[in-house]
């Protein structure tokens, strides 16, 4: 019984997970294309580059 409430809280902290890492792309493409405004196209490559690496660590596999 317990194996199974451990199961579901890490399925929830799972789920909980992939909504804030979804949350965090749908900012950081709005975050681009409002910083396109100002950055010419080479920093803004750079710019969606470090964006992305920024969400590594929320990476789920």
């Amino acid at each position: 019984m317990e194996g199974t409430l451990d199961k579901n809280i890490v399925k929830t902290k799972m789920e909980t997970l992939k909504e804030e890492k979804a949350k965090l792309e749908s900012r950081s493409i709005e975050l681009d294309i409002k910083t396109y405004e100002w950055l010419d196209e080479d920093k803004i490559t750079k710019y969606i580059l470090k964006s992305k690496e920024d969400l590594n660590p929320l990476t789920i596999s």
